[in-house]
């Protein structure tokens, strides 16, 4: 992996888990996992290491970034609706 340093937000490692997981504070954006720790690698984000489900919503927050991980699709609410 690349650069570790001391960071609120990145990949850490943790010895119980078997992928590596996104934390920003001290919670994972898939939400399984809290980490107290300051040693967060930046970079490397594609890496098969890594917990897909963090993986998959901090690409979505690249793509559009007003929107956060909790904010609704766009289409939401408008299924059967007529266009």
């Amino acid at each position: 992996m690349n650069d570790i340093s001391p960071a609120t937000e990145g990949w850490a490692g943790l010895v119980n888990a078997r992928k590596w997981h996104y934390f920003r504070g001290a919670r994972s954006l898939c939400g399984k996992w809290a980490y107290l720790g300051t040693a967060m690698e930046q970079g490397n984000d594609d890496s098969p290491d890594n917990c897909a489900a963090c993986r998959t919503a901090l690409a979505g927050e690249r793509q559009s970034p007003t929107a956060t991980v909790s904010d609704p699709p766009a289409d939401a609410g408008t299924k059967g609706e007529a266009k």
